[in-house]
C-alpha cells in the first residue's frame, strides 16, 4: 500500500514536471513569436522612413519657392513623427508575458 503510494506520487510529479515543460516550451515559440513580428515592424517602419524621406525630398524639389519647400519639408516631418508617436503608443502596449507558472519548486513535499 505504500509503495503503491509512492508510485501514484511520483507518477502525478512526474506529469507536473511534463506539464510545466510543455507549458515553457509553448512561452518559449511565442516569445520567438513576438521577437520576430518585433523585427520585422522594425523593418517596415525603416522602410516606410526611407521611402517618406525620398517622397519629401522629391517634394521640395519642386516647389516653386523656398517658402513652399520649408512649409512642404516641415508639415511632412511633423506628421512623420506623430506616426512614429502611434506606432510606439503601440509597443508600449504589447502583450506582457508572465513567467511565474514555470517557476519550478525548489522543495516538493509528497
Amino acid at each position: 500500500h505504500k509503495h503503491q503510494k509512492h508510485a501514484r506520487a511520483e507518477l502525478r510529479g512526474k506529469r507536473d514536471l511534463e506539464k510545466m515543460q510543455r507549458e515553457e516550451t509553448q512561452v518559449r515559440v511565442r516569445l520567438e513569436q513576438m521577437r520576430r513580428n518585433y523585427e520585422l515592424r522594425q523593418q517596415k517602419e525603416v522602410a516606410e522612413k526611407m521611402a517618406y524621406r525620398t517622397q519629401t525630398k522629391e517634394l521640395v524639389s519642386k516647389a516653386s519657392s523656398a517658402e513652399e519647400a520649408a512649409r512642404i519639408s516641415s508639415s511632412r516631418v511633423a506628421a512623420r513623427e506623430l506616426k512614429a508617436r502611434k506606432f510606439r503608443g503601440q509597443e508600449e502596449g504589447a502583450e506582457t508575458v508572465s513567467y511565474t507558472h514555470l517557476t519550478l519548486p525548489t522543495k516538493r513535499i509528497v
